[in-house]
């Protein structure tokens, strides 16, 4: 990132920075853009604008100082400003942030508190999409899509008109209730990712800080994993390498855990340490950062930490061996087999007569 920045401003170009990383560490670019936006860039955006027609931007615009954006005022994205052709992705915001405080969180949690986009809005925009590319398929871009149950189901009520197919992010709780998890797959939820972190105890216990509800569910996880799919929503379990208290056997666990559930997609990434999180401050109170200057090191696929279960060497040869052994093309083929068995059995239920009407 700071390199482009960089040679963007070589060609004479204004650079602005905002998001997550600008948010959280706003200093790791002040020196390189002419500008950084730390929180929601709708709070601060036309006052930006208007600095800018006057030459005098600032070097820094902290939304977060300001007030929260309210997503009642989300204006209709220039959707006809994308690319057309091979390749690309519509993505709808239904929400902002996530109820549950994870230590290791840096998503949009960190930037406001969680908030709802009015449904009409949602759909208005999914239907824009549609109009102009003739696209039922989008990606919602929100942390936890399902997290309010009543919302929820007013909003899968409502894109069950829209003949919409669509990719969501969401925790194990979708599960629970058989009622809004239908709702999902007729609403045209095509598949949905899933936050494992890990498949043991030990390594989630205190991780969700609230409640400390994820590491009660380690347990039930294969469950809810068999009940998703079953209703012929494909499951991709993200998997977070490296927490505390994960030692080598980890790495089998998780394989164990994968080929034991059957999920669909399967995306491994190390325990990375954001700034501004509560485990960035644990990690460095504790002296376990091994480079507290390495922006670079922000991609969740490097190692910045010094893991208290293994060395940095055993975590990385681990993690690699399991990368190899997940992604092969056998693997990839027996969880989609899977997938799709269930979809088969449900296909040929539906087809049988009803034994309480043969009477």
């Amino acid at each position: 990132m700071i390199r482009l920045v960089q040679r963007c401003r070589e060609v004479g170009t204004i650079t602005i920075v905002g998001g997550l990383h600008a948010t959280l560490k706003p200093e790791a670019f002040t020196p390189f853009a002419n500008c950084v936006v730390m929180g929601e860039g709708e709070v601060v955006w036309p006052q930006i604008i208007a600095d800018l027609e006057k030459n005098c931007l600032k070097p820094i615009y902290n939304a977060k100082a300001i007030n929260s954006f309210g997503m009642r005022s989300a204006p209709m994205p220039a959707f006809e400003l994308l690319r057309t052709g091979v390749g690309r992705r519509f993505t709808v915001q239904t929400q902002r942030g996530c109820p549950w405080d994870c230590e290791f969180c840096a998503a949009s949690m960190r930037l406001a508190p969680f908030k709802m986009k009015p449904i009409a809005n949602v759909v208005s925009e999914i239907e824009r999409i549609s109009g102009l590319y003739g696209e039922n398929f989008v990606e919602f871009a929100d942390d936890n899509t399902f997290a309010n149950r009543k919302h929820s189901i007013k909003l899968l009520d409502a894109l069950a008109n829209t003949n919409v197919r669509f990719f969501a992010e969401s925790d194990l709780s979708i599960a629970d209730d058989p009622e809004p998890l239908w709702r999902m797959r007729d609403a045209g939820c095509q598949e949905v990712l899933i936050g494992f972190e890990s498949s043991d105890f030990n390594a989630l216990d205190g991780v969700e800080q609230r409640l400390n509800w994820k590491a009660k569910r380690v347990d039930r996880a294969l469950r809810a994993v068999d009940k998703i799919q079953r209703t012929g929503i494909a499951v991709c379990g993200c998997f977070v390498i490296s927490p505390d208290g994960a030692g080598p056997d980890s790495f089998f666990q998780v394989r164990d855990f994968i080929e034991r559930s059957g999920v669909f997609d399967v995306q491994l990434t190390y325990l990375t340490l954001f700034p501004g999180t509560p485990l960035h401050t644990r990690l460095t109170d504790e002296g376990r950062i091994l480079s507290a200057s390495a922006s670079e090191r922000y991609t969740l696929f490097d190692i910045n930490f010094e893991p208290n279960g293994m060395n940095v060497e055993a975590l990385e040869h681990g993690y690699r061996k399991l990368m190899a052994q997940l992604y092969t093309d056998g693997a990839v083929r027996d969880r989609r087999k899977r997938f799709f068995g269930h979809l088969r059995n449900r296909i040929r239920e539906k087809r049988q007569p009803n034994p309480s009407l043969a009477a």
